[in-house]
């Protein structure tokens, strides 16, 4: 499938987001579509797909204009999205989530609950997840949920795949297992939308770059005839100096420590200080115990032994708000 989008504009109220803005994809090809945020990479895509209705332009897909009026219309015609914001049912099972709407159906209207299980167990081998297709979505990770999402557009005979920082939530083994997913696709002559500001990411998987600056087009390069530098200079319209340059920040006294912090099958006898000024990486595999030791250090989650001192101060948190009155701030993994 092609498609060519040619003088798009789109306002909200007195706020344009999108002026002269433009995309051109190929068949069977996979197309990075870049820029700063707000940009307006998604809102395109969202006029593409009938998501918003565009205020002047064109859309053209294989050679005749359309206008598709929602995602319906969109999917028939072989299009799908898939959000950055998950689009899911968290109280229904990861098998309902992946046939709402599309349910198979047996003699009199019935589901056929067996044909389901089975396709989606295949569906999800695809994907190289190992997820239960009757587990409720609720009890999954954000970064499952997402493999479940792009599992979802997979299940569509899609032609063209638009996927909006799929990776953003991925473990490095399940963004390894999506490029392979991608590779296929690509090879089967399925289309892919890829928008991310993961530059290696894309210089590894991509064919051509494109890129939104203020919400006006501003240029798309070939991966083989262009750099790391180009693209950044298209996305802000300048040059940029070192893209690491040396930092000078000054490290001041011990205000978090935590000492032999344990919750039984999560995280056991962690210890780490952080100091004024100081940004501390806490790294590890999905499952690993990261988000729990930040849950249980910001009084989400109850935690079995250990000790939390704020300023030098031991302190008892067993609540967010009791976080919140010590000066800790928390920023979930969902955005």
């Amino acid at each position: 499938m092609q498609i060519e989008m040619k003088g798009i504009d789109k306002s909200f109220g007195t706020n344009q987001v999108l002026k002269d803005a433009g995309f051109v994809l190929g068949h069977g090809e996979v197309h990075a579509l870049m820029g700063e945020n707000g940009a307006g990479k998604s809102t395109l895509m969202k006029i593409l797909t009938g998501v918003y209705t565009r205020d002047r332009g064109t859309v053209i897909v294989d050679g005749a204009e359309v206008n598709y009026k929602n995602p319906q219309e969109a999917e028939k015609a072989g299009i799908v999205f898939i959000h950055q914001e998950l689009n899911v049912l968290f109280d229904l099972t990861v098998e309902e989530n992946l046939f709402m709407g599309k349910e198979i159906k047996k003699r009199f209207g019935f589901c056929d609950q067996k044909a389901m299980r089975q396709k989606a167990s295949e569906a999800l081998e695809r994907l190289g997840v190992r997820i239960d297709p009757g587990e409720v979505m609720s009890n999954l990770s954000v970064g499952q949920q997402q493999m479940i999402e792009i599992c979802k557009a997979l299940m569509v005979d899609a032609k063209v795949i638009i996927m909006d920082e799929p990776t953003a939530a991925l473990t490095q083994s399940e963004t390894v297992v999506l490029f392979e997913v991608i590779q296929s696709l690509r090879k089967a002559g399925v289309s892919i939308v890829y928008i991310s500001h993961r530059m290696e990411e894309i210089f590894e998987l991509c064919d051509r770059i494109s890129v939104l600056r203020d919400g006006t087009y501003v240029g798309t390069r070939n991966i083989p005839e262009t750099n790391m530098n180009d693209i950044v200079k298209l996305m802000i319209g300048r040059e940029i100096g070192e893209r690491y340059p040396e930092r000078v920040c000054k490290i001041g006294e011990t205000v978090l420590k935590v000492s032999g912090l344990t919750k039984k099958g999560m995280f056991q006898d962690v210890e780490f200080e952080v100091k004024a000024g100081e940004v501390l990486g806490v790294s590890g595999l999905m499952g690993a115990g990261r988000t729990e030791i930040m849950q249980a250090i910001f009084g989400n989650l109850p935690y079995d032994s250990g000790k939390i001192e704020i300023n030098g101060r031991e302190v008892q948190i067993k609540s967010p708000i009791q976080a919140m009155k010590n000066a800790i701030g928390f920023i979930t993994e969902d955005r």
